[in-house]
């Protein structure tokens, strides 16, 4: 495990319920719910991690095409 992860501050900061998202494939959904409570039912409620919102840096490129034998630009 991250040295991050074994940290009770990072720990408690970033693996909420609100933060996690688990998915499965190839297993019943009976079993999927059953494994996830099992090992995820201590996890702490709570929500998102507030984020200041970003500020636009961008600009414009525009590549120009340009002929060639096989047609693929390049």
């Amino acid at each position: 495990m991250a040295p991050c992860l074994r940290s009770s501050p990072c720990r408690e900061k970033f693996f909420t319920r609100g933060n996690m998202f688990i998915g499965g494939a190839g297993i019943e959904h009976a079993k999927l719910v059953d494994l996830v409570g099992e090992h995820f039912s201590s996890v702490k409620p709570g929500g998102p991690i507030p984020c200041p919102p970003t500020e636009y840096r961008g600009g414009e490129f525009r590549l120009q095409e340009q002929n060639s034998i096989d047609g693929l630009t390049r």
